[in-house]
């Protein structure tokens, strides 16, 4: 009976000293409010107004440039997205955003990058020169399903945002497939949720 009694002693006490991991609970996602823009497509020289947080005002503007270079001898077809004074971009020092993809974060602070309200971001341009083949440039202009970030400021406070968007150099169009924003001011988001 000794025999039996040490063993399952020991067994037991070396189970009631086992480290047990305990998992947090997954950190819920703000609350977000969104806008389907039903794979909208913007040609050259159309334009789109979006108000990303349903209060009646623009935030941004889709919208297309034909820009004559003389010298170079050619055309440029840009597409541009522009924010408002109550609207910002996620920018570095060559006016460029970052494309993100579906989870990645939305934060107040990105290194490399600042908020800028009342600017312009060119997504892509159609480069037609008056003698040879033309051609596409840009960083969005093989976006597909590509979140862009951005904020809108409300009484003071600022509310991270995306806008959903892909780039068809094929038709020459931008396509606007979802954008939405955050409800509660300051939060960190993942883009497409």
């Amino acid at each position: 009976m000794k025999k039996i009694l040490i063993p399952a002693l020991a067994v037991l006490l070396l189970a009631a000293c086992k480290k047990t991991t305990i998992t947090p609970p997954p950190t819920p996602h703000p609350q977000m409010q969104y806008l389907h823009l039903h794979d909208e497509s913007i040609r050259f020289g159309q334009i789109k107004k979006i108000d990303i947080n349903s209060d009646g005002t623009d935030d941004f503007l889709v919208s297309t440039l034909l820009v004559g270079d003389p010298i170079l001898e050619r055309d440029r077809r840009q597409y541009y997205i522009s924010s408002s004074t109550e609207s910002r971009f996620l920018q570095d020092g060559n006016n460029q955003s970052p494309i993100l993809n579906k989870g990645d974060q939305v934060m107040l602070q990105h290194p490399g990058y600042g908020w800028f309200e009342v600017t312009s971001l060119l997504l892509a341009e159609k480069i037609v020169p008056m003698i040879g083949n033309s051609f596409w440039q840009g960083a969005w202009k093989q976006a597909n399903q590509h979140y862009l970030p951005v904020q809108v400021k409300k009484n003071g406070s600022i509310f991270n945002g995306w806008i959903a968007l892909s780039f068809d150099t094929m038709q020459e169009k931008i396509i606007l497939h979802k954008a939405a924003i955050c409800t509660e001011a300051g939060k960190t988001i993942k883009a497409g949720f």
